[in-house]
């Protein structure tokens, strides 16, 4: 999307470029269309500067185009880091979670008494799936890191 905004923009150069040519003289009119190239050149500083204002307004219009597209860009670059935002925050979440329980376990085997089989595996268990959940959402990170690059 950027070089096309960027080959946009130097379209627009070139077609200012080529006009101020045309009026004045250095570039023959011969490839141009007949209604075109029998239309009177400017004669005065200010007649060349009226011949500009269609161009000028063209430009402008154009400007006004390649703005817009930019706001919306960056709202939608705005919305991904957002999200990217809320995953890495549910990442980082996950995997507290997972060292908090590890750390149960480990206190739990440690126990000179012994422990409640049903506590000890509902804690492996619930630690194996946050960590599934962490591994899926490091995946989509990961795809939404690559798209936005």
């Amino acid at each position: 999307m950027k070089r096309l905004l960027l080959l946009a923009a130097l379209m627009a150069l070139a077609l200012w470029t080529a006009f101020a040519a045309f009026l004045v003289g250095a570039v023959d009119p011969g490839w141009l269309p007949d209604g075109l190239s029998s239309l009177s050149r400017p004669t005065s500083l200010s007649d060349f500067g009226q011949a500009f204002t269609a161009l000028d307004g063209l430009v402008s219009s154009f400007a006004l185009l390649l703005g817009l597209i930019a706001v919306v860009m960056q709202t939608r670059q705005s919305a991904d880091s957002n999200v990217i935002g809320a995953f890495t925050a549910r990442l980082q979440y996950l995997l507290a979670e997972a060292a908090r329980l590890e750390q149960q376990i480990q206190a739990l085997k440690a126990r000179s008494g012994g422990f409640d089989r049903c506590l000890f595996d509902n804690m492996v268990g619930k630690k194996k799936r946050l960590l599934e959940e962490a591994a899926q959402v490091d995946e989509t990170l990961r795809g939404l890191l690559q798209r936005n690059t």
